[in-house]
């Protein structure tokens, strides 16, 4: 069971660097799948308790490990869509004939 929560670990990783995020809903869909209150690393948190003693340090290091590189990603992609919104709303000027 302890390589299955590696190995689920290691999956969960690659799916956070591989999901696109393009827009408000794909950001929104990332944040609760990876940050919500019902997140799917939630329930892999809990399995600490079934990972032998001398690998729970390397099981805390690599689940926080994933849950940072998700919190990063949602920041980046957060911050460049707002971005884009605010660059969309601003006021360029205009030239008064074409």
């Amino acid at each position: 069971m302890q390589n299955d929560v590696f190995t689920t670990l290691d999956e969960l990783g690659k799916e956070i660097n591989n999901t696109p995020i393009t827009d408000e809903s794909s950001l929104e869909a990332f944040r609760i799948r990876f940050l919500g209150t019902k997140n799917i690393l939630k329930d892999l948190f809990a399995e600490i308790k079934n990972v032998p003693n001398d690998r729970k340090k390397e099981f805390g290091q690599v689940i926080n490990a994933v849950k940072v590189a998700a919190e990063e990603k949602f920041q980046l992609h957060k911050d460049q869509i707002e971005a884009g919104k605010s660059r969309q709303n601003c006021c360029w000027y205009r030239p008064l004939s074409s």
